[in-house]
């Protein structure tokens, strides 16, 4: 399974993966896109979510993907 985060490109919070996921790329740059995506394996068919931990509080979007 894959997510994948949007934040403001204002936003100054951290961003770390979700219990069971493991972040896979943080973009940072204050002045352009904020994003980070996060994987994790599957090994049962269950309903699962993305899950990101933020810092603080935050707009932001999220996008979940699986794949057989």
């Amino acid at each position: 399974m894959f997510a994948g985060l949007g934040l403001p490109s204002s936003s100054g919070v951290g961003v770390f993966a979700g219990s069971g996921y493991q972040l896979e790329l943080q973009d940072t740059v204050q002045s352009g896109s904020r994003a980070a995506t996060e994987d994790r394996i599957a090994t049962s068919t269950v309903v699962f979510s993305g899950a990101f931990s933020l810092n603080a509080t935050a707009n932001w979007t999220c996008v979940v993907a699986t794949f057989k």
